[in-house]
């Protein structure tokens, strides 16, 4: 029982893992600027709608970044849990 719990759990982990990765990006591949370059029109003038649109992606790439971090971490955590000791189950018991 407690090795079906622990793997539901780390399921549940890598889960939320992957799931914040594909967040980035989809962050990152949508249709708004990804460079300050990118928000100014031919003739050099900024567009502010453009501008306002590449600082709303850099907040929330920047936020997705550190959802997929600790989203790793948390993984990594898991993964590396030592497995309860024999003694220990059995004061749980």
């Amino acid at each position: 029982m407690i090795n079906t719990m622990a793997s539901t759990v780390a399921t549940s982990v890598e889960e939320a893992y992957f799931q914040a990765v594909r967040e980035y990006r989809f962050v990152l591949n949508d249709d708004r600027p990804c460079s300050l370059q990118d928000c100014y029109d031919k003739d050099g003038f900024l567009i502010s709608s453009k501008y306002e649109d590449y600082l709303t992606k850099e907040d929330e790439l920047e936020e997705a970044e550190r959802n997929r971090f600790y989203c790793a971490v948390d993984w990594i955590e898991e993964e590396e849990r030592p497995f309860q000791s024999k003694k220990l189950r059995k004061k749980q018991r």
